[in-house]
């Protein structure tokens, strides 16, 4: 069965889709053209983010796009309403440390990027899991049956180990970039 096929089986009608840091809504435009392709429906998109001026390029971003697209200004899950409440969210959360472990950035043209980036959308507050653990401690509140998809390529094992721990009776999968059919 594909996972096209396991999705319109388990839900029986259009999935609503949230994603948490929508950014420039890149990611939200991929998603979209990946599920028509597959013949998913989906009657509800939401672009979550914190930064407002990230909002208005995703509103750029997505005008063309044929779907039925609420973009808010949002903490967290802070702002999605009960009748928008998501079969799936998706998140690529920020990086929660000035760079990575690992990154060999300093003195390069890729330092000044990093530190060009807006604090606040990309280097969370109380540590590099925070924001993880927090869009998974309200994903569980409010919206327990959904699936939560987390992308990221910079999070030791140990940290993800600990994570998924937390959240037992949560269908989540913490998914590395650089190996993204390995979900954990």
């Amino acid at each position: 069965m594909t996972e096209a096929e396991r999705l319109l089986a388990a839900h029986g009608r259009s999935l609503k889709i949230c994603e948490v840091g929508v950014g420039s809504g890149a990611f939200l435009s991929a998603l979209r053209k990946r599920f028509t392709t597959a013949g998913i429906s989906i009657s509800c998109w939401v672009g979550l983010d914190i930064d407002a001026a990230a909002l208005e390029v995703a509103r750029i971003n997505c005008a063309g796009e044929d779907i039925p697209l609420r973009l808010a200004e949002s903490d967290i899950l802070s702002e999605l309403t009960s009748n928008e409440e998501p079969d799936f969210i998706y998140a690529y959360p920020p990086w929660g440390d000035r760079f990575a472990p690992n990154d060999d950035f300093e003195g390069t043209e890729w330092e000044l990027l990093h530190r060009a980036l807006p604090q606040i959308s990309c280097y969370s507050v109380g540590g590099k899991t925070r924001i993880h653990e927090e869009i998974l401690e309200s994903a569980v509140a409010r919206f327990p049956s959904c699936e939560v998809h987390i992308f990221n390529d910079y999070l030791p094992m140990t940290d993800v180990e600990r994570i998924l721990a937390r959240f037992p009776g949560l269908v989540l999968s913490l998914i590395h970039i650089s190996e993204p059919t390995r979900p954990y």
